[in-house]
C-alpha cells in the first residue's frame, strides 16, 4: 500500500501557523491515511458496550459519564487537512454528552438496543465533519441499562474506552456515597503530543527504524488465503464458543513445558495454518501490542 505523507521519514515535525493546532501523532497518522484510502469503511470506529444490572441512580450515573468525558479531551479534537499535513486541536464545543433512550415500555428493549448499535457500528464517521463520539445509556428494563461508547479510533482504541468507563465508575461510587473523589483525573492530552514530539526528534527513533529494516528485511512478503491485496472488511466477524477440555489442557501442558504463553501458542499455531494454506516455509503473521506502559499515554485516553 503506498500512502502518501506530508512527512518525512527523518521525523520532522509540520509546522503549524497557529500554535493552538498540533500535527497528528504518528500513531494516528497511521489511522488518517488508512481512511483516506476507504472513506466509507466503518471499522475504523471502535465501540464498547457495557452492561449495567441492578438499580441505577440514572441522574447520578449521567453525572458521572459526563465529567469523565469532560476529562478525555481527546473526544473533543477537531481536525483540519492542511497542505503540510493533516493538524488537529481540542475543541471543547465537540466534547459528548451521554444521551439518555428510555426502551423499557418495550417487549424486546434489549435486542432493540443492540439492533440500534449494530446500524451505527455500520455508518462511517468524517473526521473532519462528524463528532468523533457517541455515548448512550440504554435503559431495557427496571434493572438492565446498556452503556454504548463508540469512538473514531483517531481518538481513543479500546483501552482508552476502560479508561472512561473506570473512571465514570469510580465517579459514580464516590457521588453516591456523598465522599471527594481521591483518585486523580484522566491524564491530559498535551503531554502526550509532546512525548510524540520529542520521540520524533531523538537519535533513538532512526536507530529503532533502521534496526527494525534490518531485523525485517529478509522476511517475506505478507500474504493472505484470499487473492489479491484487500482492503480492511468492513465489519468483525467474532464467534464465541466453549473450548473442549481437552483443548484447554494441552494448551496448559504445553505453555508450562515451553514456558511460552498460550495465546502466543495460538498465534503461532493460526500462522501455521495460513502457511499450511500458502506453501512458503515461513509465515509472518502480524499481531497488535500496546505500547502505552512507561509512556504520557497510559492513563490518556488517546
Amino acid at each position: 500500500m503506498n500512502v502518501q505523507s506530508h512527512r518525512t521519514d527523518t521525523g520532522t515535525v509540520p509546522p503549524t501557523a497557529d500554535p493552538v493546532w498540533s500535527p497528528l501523532t504518528e500513531a494516528q497518522e497511521g489511522l488518517w491515511y488508512a481512511q483516506r484510502l476507504d472513506p466509507g469503511n466503518p471499522i475504523f470506529n471502535p465501540a464498547h458496550c457495557t452492561t449495567l444490572r441492578g438499580a441505577l441512580d440514572v441522574p447520578r450515573f449521567e453525572q458521572a459519564v459526563n465529567q469523565a468525558l469532560a476529562e478525555a479531551e481527546s473526544l473533543a479534537l477537531r481536525f483540519e487537512d492542511r497542505p503540510a499535513g493533516p493538524v488537529q486541536r481540542i475543541d471543547p464545543t465537540r466534547a459528548p454528552r451521554l444521551e439518555i433512550r428510555d426502551l423499557r415500555h418495550l417487549p424486546e428493549a434489549q435486542a432493540h438496543a443492540h439492533d440500534w448499535i449494530q446500524d451505527d457500528l455500520r455508518r462511517p464517521v468524517v473526521p473532519m465533519r462528524d463528532p468523533l463520539s457517541r455515548q448512550i445509556l440504554f435503559r431495557c428494563g427496571p434493572a438492565l441499562a446498556l452503556w454504548y461508547q463508540r469512538v473514531h479510533h483517531l481518538a481513543a482504541d479500546g483501552y482508552a474506552m476502560a479508561l472512561i468507563e473506570g473512571r465514570a465508575i469510580r465517579l459514580y461510587r464516590a457521588l453516591g456515597e456523598n465522599t471527594a473523589d481521591r483518585e486523580p483525573p484522566l491524564a491530559p492530552l498535551a503531554p502526550v503530543w509532546e512525548e510524540d514530539r520529542a520521540w520524533r526528534a531523538d537519535p533513538k527513533r532512526e536507530q529503532a527504524r533502521a534496526f527494525w529494516r534490518t531485523q525485517c528485511a529478509d522476511h517475506v512478503p505478507a500474504a493472505s488465503l484470499a487473492a489479491g491485496s484487500a482492503l480492511s472488511a468492513h465489519d468483525c466477524l467474532r464467534l464465541e464458543l466453549d473450548a473442549p477440555l481437552a483443548l484447554i489442557e494441552s494448551l496448559q501442558a504445553l505453555e508450562t513445558a515451553t514456558e511460552v504463553g498460550w495465546p502466543d501458542i495460538l498465534t503461532t499455531l493460526g500462522a501455521a495454518y495460513v502457511a499450511r494454506h500458502l506453501g512458503p516455509s515461513a509465515c509472518v503473521t502480524g499481531v497488535p501490542a500496546m505500547g502505552r506502559l512507561g509512556s504520557k499515554s497510559a492513563r490518556a485516553v488517546a
